[in-house]
């Protein structure tokens, strides 16, 4: 008996149907195993994704430039709170308006910095170290500026 013959026995005894069965169970076997390692390795890319060098250099930019922000923010919400101080009548409450649109920009662009710093995905890992891992509030900014308002 060759090798040849002892396969060509195997496949003649088979029957049809239960052929068919095993042949759609290797297939969905084969499928599963993929998919699997596919998942897997997914990871692996997720993790070099997050501390590969674009990730890195976006996420630098992106602390930085909010830092940054942040400061300019202080400044014109300073600015602001000192034209306040000094109008009067109709002009007092548009000067309002103005500084409350300050504190508004500063609270939008302190929750979209601290998200990113947060997310594990985006800065978390990869944030530059001499930036806060949580942006200051207003008045901790202002502060740390030395602003006089």
């Amino acid at each position: 008996m060759k090798l040849g013959d002892y396969n060509e026995g195997w496949l003649r005894n088979q029957r049809p149907g239960v052929l068919a069965v095993k042949i759609v169970g290797a297939v969905l076997a084969l499928s599963l195993v993929i998919c699997g390692a596919g998942w897997v390795f997914g990871w692996f890319k997720a993790a070099s994704d997050v501390v590969g060098p674009d990730n890195v250099q976006k996420q630098w930019e992106f602390a930085y430039e909010y830092d940054r922000s942040l400061t300019a923010v202080a400044n014109n919400w300073c600015t602001a709170k000192k034209a306040e101080d000094a109008a009067t009548g109709d002009a007092k409450d548009q000067r309002v308006t103005q500084r409350i649109a300050q504190e508004n920009l500063y609270a939008s662009r302190k929750a979209q910095y601290d998200a990113a710093l947060a997310n594990a995905f985006k800065a978390g890992l990869v944030a530059p170290p001499d930036v806060p891992r949580v942006a200051p509030t207003l008045q901790e900014k202002v502060q740390s500026l030395r602003l006089e308002c």
